[in-house]
């Protein structure tokens, strides 16, 4: 779970050397990059999605030829605190959909299946009752039903649960998105499970789940899951990768060759810094030898109101745009929560003053070159 209660506690960090620095202006990012050797083309950093109070996790999905974001957090004042007297409530997972003019709609938290509003008790929308859910991750079954992976943990205000009590959940929308029927969980290891990622895996005919856990330092694990989607298939496999990694996302490139690139990036070292690692068996990771590592690096840098500080890049999630398999030119959009103000505001009116490290999600568009160029002047 990505809460603002749990971000000093789950930071790694490392001394280590910034590769590129961001510049945040009125007028949005501009990267200034000191190593030219990498086969990232950096066309843009954009917004994604605003909000209120504190959003993040993205994943993008498509369904039916349409294209759909879901994030977690809180979108508005009234989805952190509710109404007077004002209490902290639980995240919610939201869902918008990419429009023609290629904005996307205002996030609107999911609604529930209506045997689990009048049998189970959901009478808010977005919500778990009981529970923090969120790091939602979406795989399409057939162009039929949408399968959604959740983190979640009891919800106690103002207390912090421990990262072993995080489970995973999963539910399904069989109209396109409109309700969602949660089947509750399927996967709660003892060291814990956050940040589900989903995807299917042709060559073994099995969904892949990656998560990371609670142990520290934390371990990314893979687990088989069943196409049902609602239970796990043997025992969690541990991941090996260069560094460690929190929130990982999981991709497989050209997957229906005889050769599929397995990609996962994640924060790593903080929540300040994202990379990519590769693999061609979905467990052994490693860097390329032309990527830059971290692709992001936000720490030590003046924000919108002047201060010098790490500023928070969360959530990492990339939809790819042009597969051309591992040996080809791949497009991807990488999209994360984000904070242009290392401030944490104070209302008199609100019951706890709480950090928001991402108010906005943004992407950026990078392309991984089939050749790596010499180094440029």
């Amino acid at each position: 779970m990505r809460l603002f209660v749990d971000l000093r506690r789950i930071l790694f960090l490392f001394p280590v050397q910034a590769i590129s620095r961001i510049m945040l202006g009125a007028f949005g990012l501009v990267l200034l990059t000191h190593d030219h050797s990498f086969a990232a083309d950096l066309t843009g950093v954009r917004v994604a999605l605003t909000a209120e109070q504190n959003l993040y996790a993205p994943e993008v999905f498509t369904y039916r030829g349409e294209k759909f974001l879901m994030s977690g957090g809180w979108s508005t004042f009234e989805d952190l605190y509710g109404l007077p007297p004002y209490a902290l409530r639980p995240d919610k997972i939201y869902i918008s959909k990419l429009e023609e003019n290629g904005n996307w709609t205002t996030p609107e938290a999911i609604r529930w299946h209506r045997r689990n509003v009048v049998k189970d008790g959901y009478t808010i929308d977005g919500e778990k009752p009981g529970y923090q859910i969120n790091d939602p991750s979406v795989f399409v079954y057939r162009d039929r039903r949408i399968h959604l992976f959740y983190t979640a943990f009891p919800f106690f205000p103002g207390v912090e649960v421990p990262y072993t009590e995080h489970k995973v959940g999963m539910a399904i929308s069989r109209d396109g998105g409109e309700t969602w029927r949660d089947y509750g969980f399927i996967h709660t290891p003892e060291s814990g499970a956050w940040a589900p990622t989903v995807r299917y895996d042709e060559s073994s005919r099995e969904y892949w789940m990656y998560y990371h856990t609670g142990d520290s330092p934390t371990k990314t694990m893979r687990q088989r899951i069943h196409r049902s989607g609602r239970r796990t298939v043997g025992e969690p496999e541990e991941v090996h990768l260069p560094k460690v990694v929190l929130n990982p996302d999981f991709h497989i490139l050209g997957a229906s060759s005889s050769h599929p690139q397995y990609v996962l990036v994640g924060n790593v070292e903080s929540l300040s810094t994202v990379a990519r690692y590769v693999s061609d068996d979905g467990i052994h990771f490693e860097k390329e030898d032309h990527d830059q590592d971290p692709l992001l690096d936000f720490r030590g840098l003046m924000a919108a109101d002047g201060q010098i500080g790490d500023l928070f890049l969360l959530t990492p999630s990339i939809d790819v745009l042009e597969d051309a398999g591992a040996t080809g030119e791949t497009r991807y959009d990488l999209y994360f929560g984000f904070d242009n103000t290392l401030e944490i505001p104070e209302n008199q009116e609100k019951p706890v003053p709480v950090p928001l490290h991402s108010e906005s999600i943004h992407t950026w568009t990078f392309q991984n070159q089939a050749e790596v160029p010499g180094a440029l002047d």
